[in-house]
């Protein structure tokens, strides 16, 4: 099984088309901890493509907090250079956009989990806790 789960500030974003026309968003998401008392930030790399990139494009901009879940891929790449890299990046299967995220106040979030497919569509059901029977 190959998950992982990223949750931070967006960082860079870009939207592109892939060689088949299919549109593209790529973003970057700060993940900081601490190492030893000194604040460390690793950045990861994530995509996502189709329609749902499409739509949101508008929403993702630098300083969004998000919560990204998907598979962790290799991506080789050749900068402008001709030099040959190798780096990974997240796919995105699921995100869920946060409006703030802040340690001294609960979050204020707009509980929108995004799923690539239509049928991972995302549903709440405050009443289920009710139809527990103990």
């Amino acid at each position: 099984m190959n998950a992982i789960i990223v949750a931070g500030h967006v960082g860079n974003v870009e939207t592109r088309n892939s060689n088949k026309g299919q549109p593209m968003l790529l973003f970057s998401v700060a993940d900081n901890h601490y190492i030893d008392g000194e604040r460390t930030t690793t950045w990861w790399r994530c995509k996502l493509w189709g329609q749902r990139a499409g739509r949101l494009a508008p929403l993702i901009r630098k300083g969004t907090y998000v919560c990204c879940s998907g598979r962790l891929c290799p991506d080789d790449y050749t900068d402008k250079s001709g030099k040959e890299h190798k780096a990974w990046q997240v796919w995105v299967d699921q995100m869920d956009i946060k409006n703030e995220m802040r340690m001294d106040k609960p979050a204020q979030h707009d509980k929108s989990v995004v799923p690539l497919t239509d049928e991972d569509a995302y549903y709440e059901n405050p009443g289920a806790e009710d139809d527990i029977p103990f």
